[in-house]
């Protein structure tokens, strides 16, 4: 499961039903860099922006540091209002003379 708050969320799972020896989980946010070496079956995303999805995939390493196929995925998105973007890169033109 996956809890939020306004820059965080509390993840939780079930241990790797496929009953391998497993020694460690591997945690994916949004499709970008692996978390790794995560010997418990919880963990906290911090420093996020507040009122974003964020899309989690977990996955069991065994002993011989094989990944299992995804055992937990949670799409969760933290409380809180979205900070506003600053638009970058405007130009001001005078209209007319």
């Amino acid at each position: 499961t996956g809890v939020a708050a306004d820059t965080k969320i509390d993840l939780s799972w079930s241990p790797n039903p496929a009953n391998e020896q497993v020694t460690s989980y591997n945690i994916r946010v949004n499709s970008g860099s692996w978390i790794t070496g995560i010997t418990s079956t919880s963990y906290s995303l911090v420093g996020l922006e507040p009122g974003t999805m964020y899309r989690t995939e977990i996955v069991a390493v065994n002993t011989y540091g094989q990944q299992s196929t995804s055992i937990a995925g949670f799409d969760t998105r933290t409380t809180g209002t979205a900070p506003v973007k600053t638009p970058t890169n405007l130009v001001i033109m005078s209209i007319g003379s």
